[in-house]
């Protein structure tokens, strides 16, 4: 007797969620055992504190998504190892995004030098002012200047926080949780709104 295609697929399904299910509680299992050891470690590769707990977030899900070996024979040092790639990984990410950024803005002010008539520079403004405005609306004032630096005039951090008069850490903070922020802005919501 065969088995139909809908048969075969949810045997399939129930094999993956069975898996998934089993990789959750080897991750969780891990992370009761040896949660302070992690977050020790995260603390060590990372000094900026906003990122920490992302990090212990994606340390979980790379446990989950990876296909651990059955004995690991020295877990902290396999956890501190997983940890430094995913470190690295976010880096990587995050420099990227910086140079997508980049590419943007350069673009957006040759974009801006081609325009020939009034009425597109009006309504380039117009929609510049509505951006900043909705900023302005989900960050704080100190972390809305951070990212309006960041992106309109592409300094060092040095910089920027000599002319906001913090320390380079905070002047960093500012930044980072900002843009953590934004990321979780729905942004189709908010144009449609408007």
């Amino acid at each position: 007797m065969q088995c139909s295609e809908n048969e075969t697929k949810q045997l399939g399904g129930s094999v993956v969620l069975a898996e998934t299910q089993i990789r959750v509680r080897r991750a969780t299992q891990i992370f009761h055992e040896y949660g302070g050891d992690i977050r020790k470690i995260i603390c060590f590769k990372v000094k900026d504190e906003s990122l920490v707990e992302d990090l212990y977030q994606d340390l979980f899900l790379s446990l989950v998504s990876a296909n651990l070996p059955p004995k690991i024979k020295n877990m902290k040092r396999f956890l501190y190892h997983a940890i430094t790639n995913d470190v690295i990984s976010m880096a990587r990410r995050t420099r990227r995004r910086h140079e997508l950024m980049k590419l943007y803005a350069q673009d957006s002010r040759a974009i801006e030098l081609a325009d020939e008539g009034p009425g597109e520079r009006m309504i380039q403004n117009e929609r510049e002012e509505e951006v900043f405005q909705q900023l302005e609306e989900h960050l704080c004032p100190s972390e809305y200047q951070a990212v309006l630096w960041r992106f309109q005039r592409d300094g060092n951090n040095q910089e920027a926080a000599r002319e906001f008069g913090v320390k380079e850490r905070s002047f960093i903070h500012y930044l980072c949780t900002g843009l953590k922020k934004l990321r979780k802005v729905d942004w189709s919501e908010e144009v449609a709104s408007r």
